[in-house]
Protein backbone atom coordinates (compact mmCIF):
# COMPACT_ATOMS: atom_id res chain seq x y z
CA UNK A 1 0.00 0.00 0.00
CA UNK A 2 1.35 3.37 -1.27
CA UNK A 3 1.63 6.18 1.16
CA UNK A 4 -1.01 9.11 0.17
CA UNK A 5 1.20 12.55 0.00
CA UNK A 6 -2.00 14.54 0.93
CA UNK A 7 -1.89 13.07 4.19
CA UNK A 8 1.85 13.22 4.79
CA UNK A 9 2.56 15.25 8.44
CA UNK A 10 5.51 17.25 9.30
CA UNK A 11 5.78 16.23 13.25
CA UNK A 12 8.03 19.56 15.48
CA UNK A 13 7.96 18.82 18.76
CA UNK A 14 8.48 21.98 21.12
CA UNK A 15 10.16 20.13 24.21
CA UNK A 16 10.29 22.72 26.68
CA UNK A 17 6.40 23.45 26.33
CA UNK A 18 5.30 19.98 25.84
CA UNK A 19 7.43 18.09 28.29
CA UNK A 20 6.92 14.28 29.38
CA UNK A 21 7.70 12.00 32.23
CA UNK A 22 11.12 10.14 31.02
CA UNK A 23 9.13 6.95 31.01
CA UNK A 24 6.35 8.04 28.91
CA UNK A 25 8.65 9.02 25.78
CA UNK A 26 9.02 6.02 24.16
CA UNK A 27 5.54 5.56 24.14
CA UNK A 28 4.90 8.77 22.93
CA UNK A 29 4.96 8.50 19.19
CA UNK A 30 2.95 5.48 19.19
CA UNK A 31 0.62 7.45 20.88
CA UNK A 32 0.77 10.66 18.49
CA UNK A 33 0.34 7.60 15.41
CA UNK A 34 -2.34 5.98 17.03
CA UNK A 35 -4.19 9.65 17.59
CA UNK A 36 -3.63 10.86 14.16
CA UNK A 37 -5.03 7.17 12.65
CA UNK A 38 -8.12 7.97 14.47
CA UNK A 39 -8.83 11.19 12.84
CA UNK A 40 -7.63 9.51 9.30
CA UNK A 41 -6.07 6.13 8.53
CA UNK A 42 -4.15 7.64 5.91
CA UNK A 43 -2.06 10.19 7.93
CA UNK A 44 1.80 9.46 8.11
CA UNK A 45 4.43 11.13 9.48
CA UNK A 46 7.50 12.20 7.08
CA UNK A 47 9.63 14.16 9.00
CA UNK A 48 9.78 14.18 13.00
CA UNK A 49 11.75 17.47 14.41
CA UNK A 50 12.68 17.59 18.21
CA UNK A 51 13.31 21.93 19.18
CA UNK A 52 14.15 23.13 22.77
CA UNK A 53 17.30 22.97 25.45
CA UNK A 54 18.70 19.32 25.18
CA UNK A 55 19.41 19.35 28.86
CA UNK A 56 16.20 18.82 29.62
CA UNK A 57 16.07 15.47 31.84
CA UNK A 58 13.69 13.88 30.22
CA UNK A 59 15.24 14.43 26.51
CA UNK A 60 18.83 13.61 28.36
CA UNK A 61 17.51 9.88 29.35
CA UNK A 62 15.89 9.42 26.18
CA UNK A 63 18.77 10.63 23.61
CA UNK A 64 19.32 7.19 22.12
CA UNK A 65 15.30 6.37 21.30
CA UNK A 66 14.50 9.76 19.76
CA UNK A 67 17.89 9.64 17.35
CA UNK A 68 16.53 5.72 16.83
CA UNK A 69 13.16 7.22 15.77
CA UNK A 70 14.54 9.54 13.46
CA UNK A 71 13.79 12.75 15.09
CA UNK A 72 15.99 16.23 13.62
CA UNK A 73 16.99 17.42 16.88
CA UNK A 74 17.66 21.17 17.44
CA UNK A 75 19.00 22.61 20.70
CA UNK A 76 17.67 25.79 21.68
CA UNK A 77 20.07 27.06 24.29
CA UNK A 78 18.30 28.48 27.12
CA UNK A 79 17.10 32.04 26.47
CA UNK A 80 19.59 34.76 27.70
CA UNK A 81 19.13 38.41 27.93
CA UNK A 82 21.32 41.54 28.62
CA UNK A 83 20.82 42.89 32.08
CA UNK A 84 18.15 45.96 31.73
CA UNK A 85 18.49 47.92 35.03
CA UNK A 86 21.41 49.86 35.10
CA UNK A 87 24.64 49.11 36.94
CA UNK A 88 23.45 45.62 37.41
CA UNK A 89 26.40 44.05 37.16
CA UNK A 90 25.42 41.26 35.77
CA UNK A 91 26.14 41.16 32.13
CA UNK A 92 23.53 38.37 30.73
CA UNK A 93 20.95 37.26 32.55
CA UNK A 94 18.78 33.57 32.48
CA UNK A 95 15.41 34.30 31.38
CA UNK A 96 13.59 32.78 34.36
CA UNK A 97 14.78 36.13 36.37
CA UNK A 98 11.76 38.68 36.83
CA UNK A 99 11.15 40.38 33.77
CA UNK A 100 10.88 44.07 33.91
CA UNK A 101 7.80 45.88 32.30
CA UNK A 102 9.71 47.74 29.30
CA UNK A 103 11.73 44.17 28.69
CA UNK A 104 10.43 42.46 25.70
CA UNK A 105 10.11 38.25 26.42
CA UNK A 106 11.46 35.94 23.88
CA UNK A 107 11.75 32.28 23.10
CA UNK A 108 14.57 30.91 21.65
CA UNK A 109 12.64 27.69 20.31
CA UNK A 110 9.33 29.10 19.41
CA UNK A 111 11.47 31.28 16.90
CA UNK A 112 13.57 28.31 15.98
CA UNK A 113 9.93 26.36 15.27
CA UNK A 114 9.14 29.05 13.18
CA UNK A 115 12.31 29.09 11.22
CA UNK A 116 11.67 25.40 10.52
CA UNK A 117 8.01 25.67 9.12
CA UNK A 118 9.24 28.81 7.26
CA UNK A 119 12.20 26.69 5.66
CA UNK A 120 10.09 24.03 4.98
CA UNK A 121 7.63 26.23 3.05
CA UNK A 122 10.51 28.56 1.12
CA UNK A 123 11.85 25.43 -0.30
CA UNK A 124 8.49 23.47 -1.18
CA UNK A 125 9.09 20.61 1.25
CA UNK A 126 6.36 21.40 3.54
CA UNK A 127 3.76 18.26 3.56
CA UNK A 128 -0.22 19.77 3.43
CA UNK A 129 0.11 18.79 7.13
CA UNK A 130 1.64 19.96 10.36
CA UNK A 131 1.73 18.49 13.55
CA UNK A 132 3.00 20.72 16.59
CA UNK A 133 3.40 19.39 19.96
CA UNK A 134 3.55 22.05 22.35
CA UNK A 135 1.22 23.97 24.69
CA UNK A 136 2.03 27.36 24.33
CA UNK A 137 -0.20 29.97 22.81
CA UNK A 138 2.40 32.03 20.81
CA UNK A 139 1.75 29.38 17.78
CA UNK A 140 -1.70 30.32 17.19
CA UNK A 141 -1.16 32.99 14.45
CA UNK A 142 1.37 30.38 12.95
CA UNK A 143 -1.31 27.79 13.14
CA UNK A 144 -3.90 30.19 11.72
CA UNK A 145 -1.85 31.16 8.86
CA UNK A 146 -0.68 27.88 7.88
CA UNK A 147 -4.52 27.10 7.72
CA UNK A 148 -5.08 29.92 5.67
CA UNK A 149 -2.73 28.51 3.37
CA UNK A 150 -4.74 25.14 2.77
CA UNK A 151 -2.39 23.42 5.01
CA UNK A 152 -3.98 21.45 8.11
CA UNK A 153 -2.18 22.64 11.08
CA UNK A 154 -3.13 20.44 14.25
CA UNK A 155 -1.81 20.52 17.88
CA UNK A 156 -0.78 18.03 20.59
CA UNK A 157 -0.98 19.68 24.02
CA UNK A 158 -1.73 19.46 27.32
CA UNK A 159 -5.49 20.97 28.28
CA UNK A 160 -3.93 23.88 29.20
CA UNK A 161 -2.62 24.78 25.72
CA UNK A 162 -5.55 24.05 24.05
CA UNK A 163 -7.91 26.66 25.38
CA UNK A 164 -5.99 29.50 22.98
CA UNK A 165 -6.02 27.58 19.64
CA UNK A 166 -9.77 26.83 19.45
CA UNK A 167 -11.12 26.38 15.87
CA UNK A 168 -7.93 27.03 14.52
CA UNK A 169 -6.66 23.40 14.38
CA UNK A 170 -8.46 20.14 12.78
CA UNK A 171 -7.51 18.07 15.90
CA UNK A 172 -6.37 17.98 19.24
CA UNK A 173 -4.01 15.23 20.40
CA UNK A 174 -3.23 14.89 24.12
CA UNK A 175 -0.54 12.18 23.41
CA UNK A 176 -3.04 9.01 23.95
CA UNK A 177 -6.21 10.58 22.74
CA UNK A 178 -7.34 12.76 19.48
CA UNK A 179 -10.20 14.96 19.53
CA UNK A 180 -11.86 16.19 16.01
CA UNK A 181 -13.29 19.97 15.85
Amino acid sequence: MSLDPAYAVLFIWDVENARLFSRKVPGMMKNILMSLKTVDERYHIVKKVLVGNLNIDFIQNNMVYLRREGFIIIDAPHRLRICAVEDCGVVVQPSWNRRLPYERPFDVADRIILGVILDEALENRLPPNVLLASSDYEFTEPLRTLRSHRYKAMLAADVAGVSGCCGLIIGFFFFSHAYEI
